[in-house]
């Protein structure tokens, strides 16, 4: 039989979690279906992509680009950063009135996201559900990010947290796993819908 947890606190990611983020409409608009596709395949977008989750400027990517002779690719890149506010396309359905019922039923809320430093700002634009968060974590500014435990333990120790009653929501079994070795008890995003019976049955919140 699994053994309940009380859960007094909850940690959300972010990105595919509240926000839905996909880097295609940020790119030139030249770049559509299978080209948009090629570019980032190109840039080994999402690989490289994680660098900059972890601190380090989008201009030495930009740089680096051009220093191997692919201007266009660096164009294309300086284009995404330019216009981040594009890959947002849109809240993910159900997780902000999650969000806003665990904070009215007493639940610590907090966030911990892989997001650069440069383009966090476009987040609290897009989601005003983030301020329901005493505190949100951008792995940008820390310099170092999921899955890494030690991310994990860097919030635990800032926000005074007990492991023992907090529990983290995540989108990828790589972070979920990051945070199960520090201890947390955690759940795999899949859907709002199933976040929420996860998060009431382990707060055991009132109108969750």
């Amino acid at each position: 039989m699994a053994v309940t947890r009380s859960l007094s606190t909850l940690i959300f990611d972010l990105g595919n979690v509240v926000i839905t983020w996909d880097p295609r409409p940020a790119l030139p608009e030249q770049y559509t279906g299978q080209d948009a596709e090629d570019l980032l395949t190109r840039l080994d977008f999402f690989t490289r992509n994680a660098d900059h989750d972890a601190g380090k400027p989008f201009a030495e990517w930009v740089a680096d680009l051009r220093s191997s002779g692919d201007a266009e690719g660096a164009d294309a890149l300086q284009h995404y950063v330019d216009h981040f506010d594009r890959s947002l396309v849109g809240l993910v359905r159900g997780t902000s009135q999650l969000i806003d019922d665990l904070k009215a039923a007493g639940v610590t809320l907090y966030a911990l996201t892989n997001w650069s430093a440069e383009t966090f700002h476009h987040a609290q634009a897009a989601a005003p559900a983030l301020a329901q968060f005493d505190d949100i974590l951008v792995s940008g500014e820390e310099g170092i990010a999921k899955p890494n435990p030690e991310i994990y333990t860097r919030a635990l120790e800032r926000w005074d947290l007990d492991v023992r009653t907090t529990g983290f929501l995540d989108d990828s079994e790589a972070n979920i796993a990051g945070a199960e070795s520090v201890g947390l008890t955690t759940h795999l995003f899949t859907n709002a819908v199933d976040a929420r019976a996860w998060a009431r049955d382990m707060t055991g919140a009132a109108g969750v």
